[in-house]
């Protein structure tokens, strides 16, 4: 039962079935673009990515939600193939928080990777 009050500021009663299942939300749907190329610089994998992850109840979760949530979407990545000028010193990131530090890369693979096994991959190039 629900109490509230209606707009003549009377208490009123409702009921209604509820579905309660004992399921945690799990990442069902990642998305991300397939590449980046800009001169600006981002601090996380996901703002380089405009990751989007969705769980199987299509809850969205985007931006700082996706680490602030870390415990249901549970997103690791990875960061690949850096490239650098000579004698340059390559991109590193935090696999759980997916914070970069681009060092002197100036292109870069990352990878998002969801425990419920879903990957996402966006092609880096920064000037």
């Amino acid at each position: 039962n629900v109490m509230y009050k209606d707009a003549k500021d009377a208490i009123k009663t409702a009921s209604f079935e509820v579905e309660v299942k004992d399921e945690l939300p799990t990442v069902d749907k990642l998305t991300a673009d397939e590449n980046y190329d800009s001169t600006t610089n981002k601090t996380y994998a996901y703002e380089y990515m405009n990751l989007k992850a969705v769980d199987q109840y299509g809850v969205e979760y985007t931006t700082t939600e996706i680490n602030a949530y870390d415990a249901l979407t549970q997103i690791r990545y990875t960061l690949e193939d850096a490239t650098t000028p000579t004698g340059g010193t390559a991109a590193t990131i935090n696999s759980g928080t997916g914070q970069i530090t681009l060092n002197d890369s100036t292109s870069f693979t990352l990878k998002a990777i969801s425990a419920s096994g879903k990957v996402v991959t966006t092609f880096v190039t920064h000037q």
